[in-house]
């Protein structure tokens, strides 16, 4: 892996004492985007920083077998109707279902939510915001975490089994709302969203901010055993650390 050129760039903002969905989505919203991919799927992501945002992995890096290729992002839509079809590097976590793309920064978007250093409760109020079945406009749910955080069955990239840290909540998502932000009402990341339990009632399965501060840092230190970079991109001159 070609070495990484960290911005280091601390994230932008205070947290915001936002206590409704209606503050949530105001201030937050922009910072959200909707991912096409090549091979016409879609995900939300979001940024974290000015010219860095993160989103699954599956979202940009799901092999279609009939098409026998892996996908890549196309074109990343943000909410003023911008599109961004060059990217500076995309990178995935090997195991968790992470990625972080880096585009040129997107001075427009002013407020980023930060990430918990908190792990999230039970019965806490949590907002997600994202593109759920691909629609074009920013949609925010509202719940509650609904369990503990604890370690949750999942893929890596080469589809074996491990377990991440993570939670369930019962705020709606659907098919394309992977990669969505879970927010407290104070405005910090508390997790990503990444799946829904197939059978069950509302169990929606999100990747924790433990796991985000990790993959952070992973990059951060250059793991080249834990981050690969999607084939045909460039190197990674702007990745931010997120801390």
């Amino acid at each position: 892996m070609k070495t990484l050129t960290l911005l280091c760039l601390v994230l932008v903002g205070k947290v915001s004492a936002a206590e409704t969905a209606f503050d949530i989505f105001n201030t937050y919203s922009p910072t959200v985007v909707l991912i096409q991919t090549k091979l016409n799927a879609s995900g939300t992501g979001f940024f974290v920083t000015p010219g860095l945002l993160l989103t699954n992995r599956h979202v940009v890096r799901n092999f279609n077998k009939k098409a026998r290729q892996w996908d890549s992002p196309k074109v990343i839509v943000l909410k003023d109707g911008r599109e961004i079809t060059k990217f500076n590097s995309v990178y995935c976590s090997v195991r968790v279902d992470v990625c972080a793309i880096s585009v040129e920064p997107q001075v427009t978007i002013k407020t980023f939510a930060k990430l918990s250093v908190v792990p999230s409760k039970v019965g806490q109020d949590v907002y997600v915001v994202g593109h759920p079945q691909g629609i074009s406009n920013p949609i925010i749910s509202s719940g509650i975490v609904s369990s503990e955080n604890f370690l949750i069955p999942g893929f890596d990239h080469l589809g074996k089994d491990i377990v991440f840290k993570g939670f369930t909540t019962t705020a709606a998502v659907s098919p394309g709302s992977s990669g969505s932000p879970v927010l407290s009402r104070s405005g910090e990341i508390l997790g990503i969203a990444v799946s829904i339990l197939r059978g069950a009632q509302n169990l929606n399965v999100i990747i924790g901010s433990e796991e985000l501060s990790m993959f952070a840092k992973q990059i951060a230190k250059h793991d080249a055993d834990a981050i690969f970079s999607l084939p045909g991109m460039q190197s990674a001159p702007n990745l931010v650390s997120l801390h």
